[in-house]
């Protein structure tokens, strides 16, 4: 049957539809007006009726059939459903309608890696979230867009919201998973993932071509090249198959976990990164910046073929930390004590899911008087034998004691890397002096600055320092005595 003969049978038979976002068991943005869409017969006029209210509204189907309007939303309210009715004549009803917090969870495996996968030592710290998720039935729904690489962009996708039980929480998205539990635990409401990631996927596969074209540097055919035809690669796919899908989807922010796959991109990341944010914050029509974007540093892993002491993570994580400079609205959640050096998806995915959630606390709802991420490498003084390291995020200053502190390396002109064994903390704990009995004149201080760092520093909360150096030498490994 040919596309025409198709299309004309679609248009014959066409009644009114919602997009593939939009169902059953779905959760819709408290407090806001939330966009709908969908499709009818060109012309048509669409009127929706939601049960919160009682109140129509209508939109007129344009000439390709799309029609879009908004609804006021109420405060959310656990174990409170309602129904959304849609009709151009024939009626079209969405039931246990949830209104919440959604936030749109994205990246490349470790994002996506499903809770039913991870797996400890102790077989409690999987089961007892899976068999307990039914706890959360009124309060936990994920919609999970299917793995889609596409070359233009689409228009529809369809997934399903589901429930949060024990026959379901298995397959959701593990760190989305425990941000949304802690996250509906403190505020009470309905909490709704939308996750949309792909493992191995490259930022620029979450990008249009219009976005990567800003940054200098970038060759989108060599992209291409480089991708090996592999779709989850390839630039734009993702944005165009899965993102473009659902974009607009009225939702309070954005979750991010990817980075692995572009750790030898490192020079272009935080700017690919910026581009992207403001794109999508573009198609979610936010012009003020007001989504938060928070993401998640990569993990230390010993990738094969490069060894423990590549710095390919350390530079990618820097460009993680030079990217907050230039995105508004956001956060990045530590990970350096959280890494597998055996693994790339680390099993410790509860953390990670609960940094997310305390970045959203501080940054999104509200709670003030705490750090909610770990100390950042601010300024430095190099003084002879010695450096001297200012830190933001630690107020109260850092753990554990300075003698127990591990993972900082000086060297000298001669850019041979030695750990510092003399180390001690200002009076007024906002800063750290450091040195080595065999290097005679700091020329440089890293800290963690290797795949898989030995390394514990952290503030008072326990949340994790970045790492970071104070030198700019090209990087073709190190060398350690």
């Amino acid at each position: 049957m040919s596309l025409l003969l198709v299309t004309l049978v679609l248009f014959c038979n066409a009644k009114v539809r919602m997009s593939g976002i939009f169902g059953d068991n779905m959760v819709l943005q408290q407090h806001t007006t939330a966009r709908l869409w969908g499709w009818a017969d060109p012309g048509k006029t669409v009127t929706v009726v939601p049960s919160w209210s009682g109140r129509e509204v209508a939109a007129k189907a344009d000439g390709t059939g799309k029609w879009s309007l908004t609804v006021d939303t109420p405060a959310g309210e656990i174990g409170k459903a309602h129904t959304i009715e849609i009709s151009d004549g024939e009626k079209l009803i969405l039931s246990n309608v949830y209104i919440g917090e959604i936030w749109i969870c994205s990246g490349q495996s470790n994002m996506q890696i499903a809770l039913r996968t991870i797996r400890t030592s102790d077989s409690e710290y999987t089961l007892h979230p899976i068999l307990t998720s039914g706890n959360y039935r009124d309060r936990i729904r994920f919609a999970t867009i299917p793995l889609n690489a596409s070359e233009t962009p689409v228009d529809n996708i369809e997934t399903k919201w589901v429930e949060c039980t024990p026959l379901t929480a298995p397959n959701f998205s593990c760190t989305a998973f425990f941000f949304a539990r802690y996250l509906s635990d403190a505020l009470r409401v309905p909490v709704g993932i939308v996750s949309c990631a792909w493992g191995g996927a490259r930022i620029e596969s979450f990008m249009d071509e219009a976005s990567l074209k800003k940054i200098p540097g970038v060759d989108i055919a060599q992209m291409a090249a480089d991708a090996k035809n592999k779709p989850n690669r390839m630039p734009c796919n993702i944005y165009n198959g899965m993102i473009s899908a659902i974009k607009g989807y009225t939702a309070r922010g954005f979750l991010w976990y990817q980075g692995e796959s572009n750790r030898h991109s490192h020079t272009t990341y935080a700017e690919m990164t910026q581009r992207m944010v403001e794109l999508w914050r573009s198609d979610w029509g936010d012009s003020e910046a007001k989504m938060p974007f928070y993401y998640v540093q990569i993990a230390p892993y010993d990738y094969p073929g490069e060894g423990e002491k590549s710095a390919s993570i350390p530079l990618l994580v820097e460009a993680q930390v030079k990217a907050l400079s230039l995105i508004p609205n956001s956060g990045l959640a530590g990970t350096t004590d959280l890494g597998d050096r055996l693994q790339i998806h680390p099993m410790k995915k509860e953390p990670v899911g609960f940094r997310l959630f305390t970045l959203a606390m501080a940054g999104t709802y509200g709670v003030k008087y705490i750090t909610p991420t770990g100390p950042v490498c601010k300024s430095f003084t190099l003084e002879g034998d010695k450096a001297t390291i200012m830190f933001e995020n630690a107020p109260a200053g850092f753990m554990p004691d300075a003698q127990s502190i591990r993972g900082f390396e000086v060297a000298g002109d001669d850019k041979v890397f030695h750990p510092a064994d003399k180390i001690r903390f200002s009076k007024d704990r906002k800063s750290i002096t450091v040195g080595c009995s065999k290097v005679a004149k700091v020329a440089s201080v890293r800290y963690a600055y290797n795949n898989v760092p030995d390394a514990n520093l952290s503030n008072t909360y326990g949340l994790p320092a970045f790492p970071f150096r104070t030198d700019t030498w090209e990087l073709q490994g190190k060398i350690i005595e």
